[in-house]
């Protein structure tokens, strides 16, 4: 299986190149804007890959909707390009991958000001949708995210977003979201 992966739902532009059981990444922290290193990212990783892509795995979020916004346009012209289909995977769904907690606890991502995306979790499963809320409003569960260091008194684990989640994530889910890839998909764009 060769693909690429790419998730831009944070301030983290991260893609990485699945070939066989060979793995590349391209990553960078703290960054303001996607475009400035997306395409210059993409087109090193497909310089290296000795074989055909097959398609290209993309996160869908939520998150930070210029990030989803850059990531998605840049990864349906480059599958119009490539003439190869576009998997779509929620952010939250990877990241899940990471942790090992029995019970409740939430995934969050910083999203403005006092807010989160967030999604509630119960062994590894999915209990509500995810939403953008005040981080007060929250239940004292265990939170596992990335960016929340800004938010005073907030304990949470680190669990960053990464291409190698998605990459992951669509390596172990290949026929559910192969076949999901066929229909119509939209980003995960939330808001207060």
């Amino acid at each position: 299986m060769n693909f690429l992966s790419i998730n831009t739902c944070s301030n983290i532009c991260s893609i990485a190149l699945f070939e066989d059981r060979k793995i590349s990444l391209k990553e960078k922290e703290n960054i303001k804007d996607h475009s400035e290193y997306i395409a210059i990212y993409a087109e090193e990783l497909i310089e290296k890959c000795t074989e055909k892509i097959e398609f290209i795995a993309i996160a869908i979020g939520p998150g930070s909707y210029t990030g989803l916004k850059v990531g998605l346009s840049f990864a349906k012209g480059l599958s119009l390009a490539l003439s190869i289909p576009l998997f779509p995977v929620e952010t939250f769904l990877a990241m899940n991958e990471k942790i090992n907690f029995k019970g409740n606890y939430y995934i969050a991502l910083f999203s403005h000001r006092d807010y989160l995306y967030v999604q509630e979790y119960n062994n590894k499963i999915p209990i509500k949708k995810s939403k953008c809320m005040k981080y007060n409003e929250l239940s004292e569960y265990k939170i596992f995210g990335y960016g929340l260091e800004c938010i005073e008194n907030l304990s949470f684990v680190v669990v960053k977003p990464s291409s190698l989640d998605i990459g992951e994530f669509t390596i172990k889910n290949y026929d559910k979201i192969k076949k999901d890839s066929s229909k119509e998909f939209s980003p995960i764009y939330l808001s207060v």
